[in-house]
């Protein structure tokens, strides 16, 4: 049983989501999972498929994930930019989990454009309307720079109360009717 409230969950293939996602959950006093898959994305090949398999909407598999998301009040997640999409990771983590989670917020690292359209394939892939979203320049995540923007997320996070936490029945793992 998760002893917090809040888990933020994320995909990193460069590293910069990975360092805003680890500043947020320190902020937050929050629980990290970081999403795995079986096949690497590294190297001109990785980052190809990437962008190609983001560019139409591609969902893949990922390793168990730990810990349970399902178990949490509120679940922050964040994705990198791919070809102006969702990364496939976590496209795939909001699809199946998404619709068992009771609120959600959104974070993504980004080269310069694509942050609205993320934030709408986030939202149709987890079937709900974040509570709060966040969107960052990789150039300034990589530089270390604490820009106002994420001060406000995390003030906005911590105004608004999660919802109960969910019984692990509820969640995809639970028995069919």
């Amino acid at each position: 049983m998760p002893t917090r409230d809040t888990l933020v969950v994320f995909y990193s293939r460069t590293g910069h989501t990975r360092w805003l996602a680890h500043a947020l959950a320190y902020e937050l006093h929050a629980d990290l999972c970081e999403l795995h898959e079986p096949r690497t994305r590294l190297g001109v090949f990785g980052y190809l498929r990437s962008a190609f398999e983001a560019g139409r909407g591609a969902t893949g598999p990922l390793e168990p994930l730990e810990p349970e998301p399902t178990l949490y009040s509120r679940v922050v997640v964040g994705t990198p930019v791919w070809n102006a999409s969702v990364s496939t990771p976590v496209r795939s983590f909001l699809s199946r989990y998404g619709p068992h989670l009771p609120e959600l917020a959104f974070f993504l690292t980004e080269g310069g454009h694509g942050d609205a359209r993320v934030f709408r394939q986030m939202e149709e892939a987890s079937g709900h309307t974040p509570i709060a979203t966040l969107a960052l320049r990789a150039d300034d995540v990589a530089h270390g720079v604490r820009p106002e923007a994420l001060g406000r997320f995390v003030d906005e996070l911590k105004r608004t109360t999660p919802p109960r936490t969910p019984t692990p029945r509820e969640g995809p793992h639970a028995p069919g009717p």
